[in-house]
């Protein structure tokens, strides 16, 4: 057995692990490095493996420094499984999609090709396999591969890898991002039993995070802050989970009445299209909380109530500004490096009125 990473290690972005059992190569994600300009320029670096060699890609989530590159991946010469959960198939069909675009705008601007098209992306989904926790995938007759919760974002999975090599036998698991529990909507993540190996995201491994009930407090008076000064909020949010989260948490704090109903505008195309996702798997047990199915028993949607108005059209954004009164504006990016939530944070900032969180 042979590890070898390419990405995720001396950084948090890139992840790209290559596990080597004889002559069978799987890859664990293929993400996009992320942040300064040094890390970016590695995303066209060579692989340092042969895509054609690959027979599988085990994608853990759908943020793209985990699943970004594998329509370039596909490109240059990928044709096996590309394996992650049913929603995560999903969600990273989406999130490639988007940074096609993206990578095609920056490319204009800058001179430079492309990290992969549009057409790169299709040919990927081509190849994408939705599959359940639980469920056990036979790689080759050296290598088993067991899907197991990651508690992480929707759909998100940890990979238990069973390889055999002669007689011996070692097991290696892969957790990709893990859970903060108790997270919002996902339920716990997997117990990780025993394995002889285990690679693990280590993002915040040196730090706390603050309590859930802190977390809501500080959401709570800052939206009470803002309705009494008759302002406008802004919320910079990724599209994946932080605004399905906040969503979940606002329309709990109005039904309990702890904060007057206002409107709430989700104003970014791809959180509405994640969003759509996160309500279609809504009423499946194995992807959200007890707490969560409590609201939907009742027949409470938690991604549609009163009040909450999805905004796809840039015309739409800009037309924001003719709302009055106190409201809730959540858009792209999280944190704040593009997207619409530039325009709305030059418009509504120099007033002291209005608020800006980042969550």
């Amino acid at each position: 057995m042979k590890l070898t990473f390419f990405g995720g290690a001396k950084t948090v972005t890139g992840a790209n692990y290559l596990l080597q059992v004889g002559q069978d190569k799987v890859l664990i994600d293929c993400g996009l490095f992320q942040g300064s300009s040094e890390l970016e320029f590695l995303n066209s670096d060579a692989w340092g493996f042969d895509p054609k060699e690959i027979s599988h890609v085990f994608v853990t989530h759908s943020h793209q420094d985990h699943c970004g590159r594998i329509p370039r991946l596909v490109n240059e010469g990928f044709k096996g499984k590309i394996i992650a959960t049913k929603p995560g198939v999903e969600m990273m069909l989406l999130a490639l999609l988007d940074a096609a675009n993206i990578s095609l705008h920056e490319s204009q601007e800058s001179g430079f090709p492309p990290l992969f098209k549009e057409e790169d992306v299709y040919s990927a989904q081509r190849l994408m396999k939705g599959v359940d926790y639980g469920q056990v995938i036979k790689v080759s007759p050296r290598i088993s591969v067991e899907v197991l919760n990651a508690g992480h974002i929707l759909g998100s999975a940890m990979y238990r890898f069973t390889l055999k090599e002669g007689k011996k036998k070692k097991v290696i698991t892969f957790t990709g991002d893990l859970g903060n529990h108790p997270a919002p909507l996902l339920p716990k993540h997997s117990p990780i039993e025993s394995t002889d190996i285990l690679v693990m995201e280590s993002a915040y491994g040196n730090r706390n995070h603050e309590s859930p009930i802190e977390r809501k407090e500080m959401l709570k008076k800052t939206i009470l802050d803002c309705v009494i000064a008759k302002g406008t909020l802004l919320i910079p949010s990724f599209a994946i989970e932080r605004t399905q989260v906040l969503l979940y948490e606002i329309n709990e704090m109005v039904e309990k009445r702890e904060i007057p109903r206002l409107p709430i505008y989700i104003d970014s195309p791809l959180a509405t299209k994640m969003t759509k996702v996160y309500r279609k798997y809504l009423r499946n047990k194995i992807y959200f909380n007890t707490r969560v199915h409590g609201f939907t028993d009742k027949g409470d949607d938690i991604f549609n109530f009163p009040g909450l108005e999805f905004v796809e059209s840039t015309k739409g954004s800009k037309a924001l500004n003719q709302k009055r009164g106190p409201k809730i504006i959540i858009a792209g990016s999280g944190m704040s490096t593009a997207g619409r939530i530039l325009f709305h944070e030059q418009l509504y900032l120099p007033d002291p009125k209005n608020f800006i969180l980042f969550v």
